[in-house]
Order: structure tokens, then C-alpha cells, then sequence
């Protein structure tokens, strides 16, 4: 009993380390942000790209396409994992609502609505269940993430040999795994759930939901590659993923909603890291983020009409959430 006390007492210092870094990388990501927008804003060229891109009727559809392609992608992933005990309309009605929800808060809590949906629309997922498939799709996206960065980074900039990106990847993989250990809780998951984690790794399965996953990034990626186009500057659609990657995976230290500021810094260092000039680099950046805050309030507006979820439904599952982690 003592040292269960001790290590759980362990595993609470770590998280409030964590947290505390995390703090700081998002306050430095602000603070970069606040000096790269006294340097690279241009307040009539930010407004001619968002008036470029929003009066357009076909690159908005192929945006809409492009973007909406990824979601659905994710949506028969998470459907395959669960072995179709969910159904694609409420995987992706689950998808939708954390993308609006993560860009309507600071905090995101966007996962746990994802939980609260599935189980409420399928009656045959247990509840482990609907956690497990949560954390599982994603942690495969920030696998994904993190080796289309990794790749990027020996590909597009030459940073790292072979052997480095071997070991950053395989850093990424503990860390990935390490962290979905730590996020178990003991009345409801994960030590007694490894078996069933390692069968469900190993099938055949997995091979195409980890595609599946994979491929939606290299959808979402299009995105970037799109507006930078409208914007005459030249990337190719490679440079697209590996920027939207890193951009994505610096959305862990969001502090306001949809990742305002830590998501402009991010993309345009990545972006200028290619050879786009600054200016250039940040208007692309704010402009492509417009867009994604625009689409995450049309799919949640949509899924409000056709599975409209109540605040006090949304803070009760936020409540049963919080419960289940201190037990």
C-alpha cells in the first residue's frame, strides 16, 4: 500500500512537471508570436490573402474537399479500431464536435466530448472501450506526426542522418506509448486492458487504420499547399505535410482557442525553414488557420442541427472524466 501511495504521489510531482513545462514552451510560443506579428504583419496583404481565398468558390470547395476528406478518413480509422461496434456517422459527428469545441475554448477537452458522443450513440461500446479507441487514434496521430516531422526534417532541411531520424522516431514511439500507460486510470483502464491493446496492434487491421491515419495528414497537408498557391508562393505538396505536421504537433501547448498564436508561430517558422519569406510565411499561416477556425464552426454548426449535445450534457461528461482520473 505504501509504495502504491509513493508511486502514485511520483506520478503526481511528474504531471505537475509536465505541466509547468508545458506552460512555458506555450508562453514562449506566445511571446514568438507577439514579435513575429510586429515584424511580419502586413494588415492590406493579410487582407487581400483571407479576400483571395474566401471569395473564391473553387478553392474553397477544394479546401472543403480536401479538409473534410481527412476527417472522414479518421472517422472509418477510429470505426475499424472500435471492429464497426460504432458507425461512421457518429465517429465522425464525434470528430467534428471536438474540432469545433477545441476552437471555441482555451482548454481542450475536446477528447472527452469525442467519449461522451460515441457512447451515448452506441449503445454496444463499453465505456473502457470508447477511452481506449480516444487515446489509441491519438496517440497513432501523433505517431504520424511525428515521423512525417521527423522525415520532413532529414528530407526537406538536412538536419539529421538516417540514424538520427531512426532514434527520433523510435523516441517518439516510448514517448507516444510511455504516455498512454501514464494516461490509464486505475478503476477503468489500461494495465488490464494490454492484452487487448496488443491483439488489436497486431491484426491486420491495424496495418489500414494506421494508413488511414496516416493518409488523412497528408489530406489535411493540402490545406497549407493550397493557400500558399493562392498566394503565389511555391511549396511543394511534400513541404505542405511536413509544415502542417509540425504545426499540428505544436498544438500540445494550446492555451487559447484552436491554438491562436502557438499555431502561427509554429507554421511560419516552418515555412521560412523552406525559403518562405516572413511576411509571406506568417500571412499564410494566419490565413490557413482562418480558414480551419471558419470550417470548425460550419461542421459545428451542422452537428448542433443533426446531434444537437447540451453545455450541461458537455460538463457532466467533463465532470465524469475528471472523477474517473482521480479514482
Amino acid at each position: 500500500m505504501k509504495t502504491e501511495l509513493q508511486g502514485q504521489l511520483s506520478g503526481l510531482k511528474a504531471m505537475k512537471r509536465l505541466k509547468y513545462i508545458s506552460a512555458f514552451v506555450s508562453l514562449l510560443l506566445i511571446v514568438a508570436f507577439i514579435v513575429l506579428s510586429m515584424q511580419a504583419l502586413d494588415v492590406t496583404y493579410l487582407t487581400k490573402a483571407f479576400y483571395l481565398v474566401f471569395t473564391s468558390p473553387l478553392l474553397l470547395l477544394t479546401l472543403t474537399i480536401c479538409y473534410t476528406i481527412a476527417f472522414f478518413l479518421r472517422a472509418i480509422a477510429w470505426k475499424l479500431y472500435v471492429n464497426h461496434k460504432i458507425t461512421f456517422k457518429s465517429a465522425l459527428i464525434a470528430l467534428f464536435y471536438s474540432l469545433f469545441l477545441n476552437h471555441l475554448i482555451p482548454v481542450k477537452v475536446g477528447d472527452v466530448l469525442r467519449v461522451g458522443i460515441i457512447k451515448k450513440a452506441n449503445k454496444r461500446l463499453r465505456l473502457v472501450e470508447a477511452i481506449e479507441s480516444v487515446i489509441m487514434m491519438r496517440v497513432l496521430d501523433m505517431l504520424t506526426l511525428i515521423t512525417f516531422s521527423a522525415i520532413g526534417v532529414y528530407l526537406l532541411i538536412g538536419w539529421i542522418s538516417f540514424q538520427w531520424l531512426y532514434v527520433v522516431i523510435g523516441v517518439g514511439l516510448l514517448l507516444s506509448i510511455g504516455g498512454l500507460f501514464y494516461y490509464r486510470n486505475r478503476r477503468y483502464f489500461l494495465f488490464d486492458k494490454l492484452k487487448e491493446i496488443k491483439e488489436k496492434v497486431m491484426t491486420k487491421h491495424f496495418l489500414a487504420i494506421a494508413f488511414l491515419v496516416g493518409l488523412s495528414w497528408v489530406f489535411e497537408g493540402a490545406v497549407v499547399f493550397l493557400v500558399a498557391s493562392i498566394l503565389n508562393e511555391s511549396i511543394s505538396f511534400m513541404e505542405s505535410i511536413w509544415i502542417n505536421s509540425m504545426t499540428v504537433g505544436g498544438q500540445v501547448f494550446q492555451v487559447t482557442p484552436g491554438g491562436i498564436a502557438t499555431y502561427e508561430t509554429v507554421m511560419s517558422a516552418s515555412l521560412a525553414m523552406v525559403g518562405v519569406p516572413l511576411k509571406e510565411a506568417y500571412t499564410i499561416a494566419f490565413t490557413s488557420h482562418g480558414y480551419k477556425f471558419f470550417y470548425s464552426y460550419l461542421v459545428g454548426a451542422i452537428c448542433i442541427i443533426v446531434m444537437p449535445i447540451s453545455i450541461r450534457q458537455i460538463r457532466e461528461w467533463i465532470r465524469e472524466r475528471g472523477e474517473q482520473k482521480n479514482v
